[in-house]
């Protein structure tokens, strides 16, 4: 059986191109400064994975180079609806940044080395 590449508006592909955004981020990583940097940038944002900041850095970064927001590095980071809470509103032109989604949920498994032995708890 071959393996179909997915549907371009699909899920499956937009994770695919989200996660060769996030491989392409890291491998611009390649000296020590990099790194204190990428490492800098995610302490600013505790809350979120490496992964996360990652993705948020290179998507805020592409924004700036379009001239889609002032500044290079983000400051704050939040949904849509807390933006608004905050009484803030998002940049005309800007768009949401793509992360990967936390996994809040826990599991189990009787038998961990057989991948359909794991459930939901």
């Amino acid at each position: 059986m071959t393996h179909q590449p997915p549907a371009v508006g699909s899920t499956e592909a937009k994770l695919e191109r989200l996660h060769a955004q996030l491989a392409d981020a890291v491998a611009t990583l390649v000296t020590g400064d990099h790194w204190v940097r990428a490492l800098e940038f995610a302490a600013r944002f505790r809350s979120r994975s490496f992964n996360n900041t990652m993705l948020i850095w290179t998507q805020h970064l592409a924004a700036f180079e379009q001239g889609r927001v002032a500044k290079p590095t983000p400051t704050y980071v939040a949904g849509f609806r807390q933006w608004r809470t905050l009484g803030r509103s998002v940049d005309r032109g800007q768009t949401g940044y793509m992360i990967f989604a936390p996994i809040h949920a826990r599991f189990t498994s009787p038998t961990p080395e057989v991948a359909e032995s794991w459930r939901r708890l």
